[in-house]
Formats: C-alpha cells, sequence, structure tokens
C-alpha cells in the first residue's frame, strides 16, 4: 500500500490558532509577542497528549541552547504565557508538571473522534526561523505561518501533496505588512516553505505558489491506520501512568510505549489486516494486553527499580498469554501469513 510521506512535528489545534488570532486583534490588555508565541509553540514539542510537561525534566536554557533561540527573549515569553493564561502550573500525583491550557480538551479522548489540528515541522525549529521571527518582533508574521502550516496541512493530508496559491495583497491587508517587511517574511517563511513568485510588474500584485520543502518530512512511511493505533497506544499509556501512583520519569512512559509498539503492534499489525475480522481481533488483543500489562505493573508496588524493563517483561508474558487464548481460525490464519511471507513465527506463538 502506497502511503503519502509523513510531516514529523507536534500538533496544534485549530482552536489554540483562533484563540490567539482573536487574543492579538482584539484584546486591548497586555499583547502577545513573537517571544512568547514561539515559546508556546516550543512547549507544544516537549508537551505529552495531555499537554504536560514534567517541571523536573524541563529546561528553557537547553531548548533554546539547542536550536539557537535567544534564552532572555524566550524567558520572558515563558512567563508572559503564564500571565496570559496559556500555561499553568499543576502539582499532581506529587509531581510538578507545566500544562498547556485545554491541550488535553482539543486533543479528544479517542483517536477515532474527531480532532481539528495539524502538525507543525520539526523543522520549523532546526531552521532558524523562530530566532528570525522573534528578531523582527512579527508577531502578525508568526500568526501567518502557522494559518499556511495549517493549510498545506490539511492539503496534505487529503491529497497527500500539492501546493497552495495566495496573493500577496492579501497578505498586506490580513498581516497589516507593508510591501517592505512583506519581502522579508516571505524571506522568514521561505525556510519552510518553497515560495515561487509568479507574474507583477509590482509585488503588491504578484501571486505565490506554496509547498512544504522536503525537509519537513520523515524518511519512514507508516501506514495511516497503523499510525492511528499507535497514537491511541501512546495515549493509553500516558493517560495510566497519569492516574496512577507510581514514581516514574517520562522515559519510563516512553520505554513502555515502545515495548508495546514493538513487541505488539508491529508483530500482529501486517499479519491481522489479511485475517478475517483481524482489524477487530487486533484492537481486542491489544488493548488486552495494555490493559493487563498495566494493572501487573501496579502489582508490583511503587519502588520498582527498573519500570520499562519490568513492563518488558510482562508485557511478552501477557502477549503470550492472550494470544494463546485466541480463536483456532485466527492463529491459524497468523501462521498461513507468516508462511506466506516467509516470516519467522514471533515467539508468543503456539499451536
Amino acid at each position: 500500500m502506497n502511503t503519502p510521506r509523513r510531516i514529523v512535528g507536534a500538533k496544534f489545534f485549530q482552536n489554540e490558532l483562533d484563540y490567539i488570532k482573536i487574543y492579538n486583534n482584539e484584546y486591548s490588555g497586555t499583547k502577545i509577542t513573537a517571544a512568547a508565541l514561539s515559546t508556546y509553540l516550543l512547549l507544544h514539542y516537549r508537551c505529552d497528549d495531555f499537554g504536560r510537561i514534567r517541571e523536573d525534566e524541563f529546561s528553557l536554557k537547553e531548548l533554546t541552547d539547542k536550536y539557537s533561540l535567544p534564552y532572555s527573549s524566550i524567558n520572558r515569553g515563558f512567563h508572559l504565557l503564564l500571565e496570559i493564561g496559556l500555561i499553568k502550573y499543576l502539582y499532581e500525583n506529587g509531581k510538578h508538571f507545566i500544562i498547556l491550557n485545554n491541550y488535553e480538551i482539543y486533543n479528544g479522548p479517542d483517536y477515532d473522534g474527531s480532532m481539528n489540528y495539524f502538525i507543525m515541522p520539526t523543522f520549523l525549529l532546526e531552521s532558524g526561523a523562530l530566532n528570525q521571527f522573534i528578531k523582527a518582533r512579527d508577531v502578525a508574521g508568526l500568526i501567518g505561518l502557522l494559518d499556511l502550516l495549517n493549510t498545506l496541512y490539511r492539503q496534505h493530508s487529503i491529497n497527500g501533496g500539492g501546493s497552495i496559491s495566495r496573493a500577496v495583497d492579501t497578505w498586506l491587508k490580513r498581516m497589516k505588512k507593508t510591501t517592505r517587511n512583506i519581502k522579508a517574511w516571505i524571506k522568514r517563511i521561505s525556510a519552510i516553505f518553497e515560495c515561487d513568485k509568479k507574474a507583477g510588474n509590482f509585488i503588491r500584485e504578484g501571486k505565490y505558489i506554496l509547498k512544504f520543502k522536503d525537509t519537513v518530512f520523515g524518511e519512514q512511511k507508516i501506514d495511516p491506520r497503523k499510525q492511528r493505533l499507535g497514537a491511541k497506544v501512546r495515549k493509553d499509556i500516558q493517560h495510566f501512568f497519569k492516574t496512577s501512583k507510581l514514581q516514574y520519569q517520562t522515559k519510563d512512559i516512553n520505554d513502555c510505549y515502545h515495548t508495546i509498539l514493538s513487541d505488539v503492534l508491529d508483530k500482529i499489525f501486517e499479519p491481522f489486516l489479511e485475517i478475517p475480522n483481524g482489524n477487530k481481533t487486533m484492537r481486542t488483543l491489544l488493548q488486552g494486553v495494555i490493559s493487563a500489562s498495566c494493572d501487573r505493573l501496579l502489582e508490583k508496588g511503587f519502588n520498582i527499580q527498573n519500570i520499562g524493563g519490568l513492563f518488558r517483561n510482562i508485557t511478552r508474558e501477557e502477549m503470550k498469554q492472550q494470544f494463546t487464548g485466541l480463536d483456532l481460525e485466527s492463529k491459524q490464519y497468523f501462521r498461513i501469513w507468516h508462511a506466506k511471507y516467509k516470516q519467522p513465527l514471533p515467539t508468543f506463538f503456539s499451536n
């Protein structure tokens, strides 16, 4: 199955973008700055599916050094986000978090639900574009960039790629820019987009054809059905740790998440696609292993030395037990698929 190239990055929700536009255009109090908005975007790359960042694992200085951003501006931006209520601090289950307000609500309770978001490419950070927007103090231009990311991401999601056309005069009016600084803005966004200028005697009369640069895409092509299942796994694992009393680190969440991916989903996804009723069986098996493994992890107590290692051992035991309990037809088809494609049977398989 041919799948579109995947845009690697962080979610940003339509509701967040709408709020920022209204705040920037209509609110008469403290104005959001380009540095604050850049900080807000930066936090989206670090938060989990509930909009949380462990405070003891977060360092603005490390992030600004990594992406060549001005620390003093980002630090002021962070405190401005707290002031205007886009983020907050939260103490939960003995842990301190930085929370992106309403992120959990926008992200939805289920991967099958309707979630209105787009992906901000990781390359936005790596390109140095944010630094240029901060130096130019161009908050309107940064919002304009988010609008383009939103539109082109939807174009890519629906059609697997493509381009959009935009008139310079529309940009000038929407962002309240002059012809001089619109040229600088186009130069900044060209870090992310290919900007092909079309005819026009004057810049105001011009049009641009824009599409994503190849650098925003990941190398790996992922079946979107598997991607959705992986997203559900990630959310379930994060929810388990969020509501547990375990003393954990973000590394433990990632270890458990990747255990389910590698030891369960990777081993059953393709075979079960060709099995009658395999999609339903696969989802039931996946959820059963996750639930049982998490329950058994809790039974081990709260002073676990290596959560990731213990979870992997538990998951392998649960996978073998629950796969053995499947109906005979599903197990036979599973074996036939491996014979057909000359693939070794996984260790949890038994006749």
